[in-house]
């Protein structure tokens, strides 16, 4: 069976792309699969020295960067697992994915070829166009480099 993956990203469209997600994995007996993706820490945190050409690493500093880092990412998972019991109580298998990625798009995309889902289910934020134009979206990504069928929920 081909799994729904619904793309998760704790703002306002989360609850109800949950609840769309989760209702088309249990009309279809379809496994569940909610994916969060997360910005990594910047490995270029550094510090100049005097007489030397290139930035030192802070290796302190993105270490404890890299360690706060991970402790959201368990929370963050932690999170999304309790949220899926629900699914998993009625019999729909479930799995959560936490991915580390600068590029929401395209790890969702990655994902979803290495998945083959069904179906993919993400909110829409309805930025302004000057936004569009300057950040990009990730709805507009996935709906024109997915290839499965894709459930927009508009946040409204």
């Amino acid at each position: 069976m081909k799994p729904v993956i619904a793309l998760i990203d704790f703002s306002e469209a989360t609850l109800a792309v949950l609840n769309a997600a989760g209702e088309q994995a249990r009309l279809g007996q379809h496994p569940l699969i909610l994916i969060h993706v997360e910005a990594p820490v910047n490995p270029a945190v550094t510090y100049s020295v005097p007489g030397h050409e290139t930035p030192v690493p802070d290796t302190e500093l993105l270490a404890t960067l890299r360690s706060r880092q991970a402790e959201r990412l368990r929370a963050i998972h932690r999170d999304l697992e309790l949220k899926v019991a629900v699914w998993s109580d009625i019999g729909i298998p479930t799995r959560v994915l936490v991915l580390e990625d600068n590029d929401v798009a395209a790890a969702l995309l990655r994902e979803a070829e290495l998945l083959k889902p069904g179906m993919l289910v993400l909110g829409s934020h309805h930025h302004h166009q000057l936004y569009h134009r300057l950040v990009g979206s990730v709805t507009d990504k996935v709906l024109w480099k997915a290839s499965c069928p894709i459930l927009v929920i508009p946040l409204i």
